[in-house]
């Protein structure tokens, strides 16, 4: 009996230890163009409907962990044309990863993770989760702009643009 209480307390001592110090989870700056402005207040219903452990947040099997979003990009001196650059060039994707990792003030105490920028083409939203770490994969979720309104629908495209973004240890 003592053996197994022992067990057991050496188990929980250690499963404490394995996240002490763990981040939180993902801190985001949300960007988006100006031809998607007025999609703006769909994600941010996201944002403010996201509960971690919930539905909401499952990615088919994976699950969501957001710590913040941070939806003042012009404060951390990321532009919307610097971030939909970073979609698709190498070079400015390094720049925005700079800007989003040496951020700070009083909320973001470490930088943001990544990005969740976002841009309208052919009546569709698009959905880029971009990380601070240039060399990781970004991921791209599409979704026609009838769809937005849909929290199902909208869940899940917000979902597969981040869910794949690590958190990044602290500089």
């Amino acid at each position: 009996m003592y053996s197994t209480l022992f067990a057991v307390s050496m188990l929980a001592s250690l499963s404490s230890m394995a996240i002490a110090g763990s981040p939180d989870g993902l801190q985001l700056v949300m960007v988006g163009t100006a031809k998607a402005a007025a999609q703006k207040p769909a994600l941010d219903a996201f944002f403010k409907r996201y509960n971690p452990g919930t539905t909401d947040a499952d990615c088919e099997d994976t699950q969501l962990n957001i710590n913040s979003v941070y939806a003042e990009p012009g404060k951390a001196g990321i532009s919307p044309e610097l971030a939909i650059a970073a979609t698709t060039d190498k070079k400015q994707r390094a720049a925005l990863g700079k800007l989003m990792s040496k951020f700070r003030d009083k909320t973001h105490d470490r930088g943001f993770d990544g990005a969740l920028v976002y841009d309208v083409q052919n009546d569709k939203i698009l959905l880029y989760g971009i990380s601070a770490m240039s060399s990781i994969k970004q991921y791209v979720s599409v979704l026609p702009l009838s769809d937005l309104q849909n929290p199902k629908k909208a869940n899940l495209a917000v979902c597969h643009a981040l869910v794949q973004l690590p958190v990044l240890a602290e500089p």
